[in-house]
């Protein structure tokens, strides 16, 4: 966090300058549930960056108004992490409309949930703002869930519940997404250096699937199953072994 100092002469029957501190972000970690919505809010257009300044320092909003060029300059600077793909381990709003998100580490994600939704946020990163690729990522990423739980993964969502999610949520969900994806590239890079090389973004998963099943068909829908975390920590230390095993044999 960055600690800031404001100086705010006030209305004219003050009778002296106040100085106002207030504590920053600097790097994704640190941002609340509060500034992720209001980060969202500015990217739909929904709030301007007066609301977004007041918000990020906590701040009432006639002092924002009241800030020069340079402040306003300074202070558009220390914001400048949000464009950067930093790896964040959990979803920072976890509620949507009643429905959760997975658990921090994705500890409550199946491998067979994980590529559906990782297809999903791949084919709305190439696609240009497909708002219904966008309602079905949101709507298998944030699931009802019973007794406490995350629901078994069965490719099914409600369709209705996706229509009373607003842009901006949406927008909050695939930006938290793509920071946990950086943290699952940079904690197995192995893996999704081998999921890159499949034929399309969509046929890398269902190869990377392939390679743990092999002809065990019989119990694919138990490997399916099994929590993300579990599944990637093996493959990448099986792709590991593999390759030094290649490059011993040369």
């Amino acid at each position: 966090m960055v600690n800031i100092a404001i100086t705010d002469s006030g209305p004219w029957w003050w009778k002296r300058e106040r100085i106002h501190r207030f504590s920053h972000p600097s790097k994704w970690e640190e941002v609340t549930p509060k500034q992720m919505k209001a980060i969202a809010k500015l990217l739909t257009g929904e709030i301007k960056e007066d609301k977004l300044l007041s918000i990020f320092l906590s701040c009432p909003r006639r002092i924002v108004k009241k800030l020069d060029d340079y402040a306003r300059y300074k202070l558009s600077d220390l914001m400048s992490f949000i464009s950067i793909k930093q790896p964040v381990d959990r979803f920072i709003i976890q509620k949507i409309k009643g429905r959760k998100a997975p658990e921090k580490r994705l500890k409550d994600l199946s491998f067979a949930e994980f590529m559906f939704v990782d297809t999903l946020f791949a084919d709305y990163s190439e696609s240009e703002n497909d708002t219904v690729l966008l309602r079905k990522f949101v709507g298998h990423l944030f699931r009802r869930h019973k007794k406490g739980k995350r629901p078994e993964f069965d490719g099914n969502i409600d369709w209705k519940w996706t229509q009373k999610v607003k842009l901006w949520e949406m927008h909050a969900a695939i930006l938290n997404y793509g920071l946990i994806r950086t943290w699952l590239e940079k904690s197995y890079p192995a893996v999704f250096t081998e999921q890159k090389n499949g034929k399309s973004k969509s046929n890398g998963w269902v190869d990377v699937f392939d390679s743990i099943v092999g002809d065990d068909i019989v119990h694919s829908d138990e490997y399916a199953s099994k929590p993300v975390m579990e599944v990637l920590r093996f493959l990448n230390k099986k792709i590991i072994e593999s390759r030094k095993l290649r490059h011993k044999k040369k």
